[in-house]
């Protein structure tokens, strides 16, 4: 699991504004793939500059859930 949360980490913007409500975008990245949060969640991640994240980050899932 951890190295799935790293490679979903990466693509994260990384901004650790904690919007989301996590302490940090790793903790974000890991509780993304343990269903207790929603990609909705991280407003960066929903700005144009990180459009192509976005897209990443939905493929994947899409591929693992």
């Amino acid at each position: 699991m951890m190295y799935v949360a790293g490679s979903m980490f990466r693509v994260l913007p990384k901004t650790n504004c904690k919007e989301c409500g996590e302490a940090n975008c790793f903790a974000f990245a890991a509780k993304i793939l343990q269903g207790q949060q929603r990609i909705e969640n991280c407003k960066p991640l929903f700005t144009p500059e990180y459009a192509d994240a976005r897209e990443t980050i939905t493929e994947v899932l899409t591929a693992i859930m």
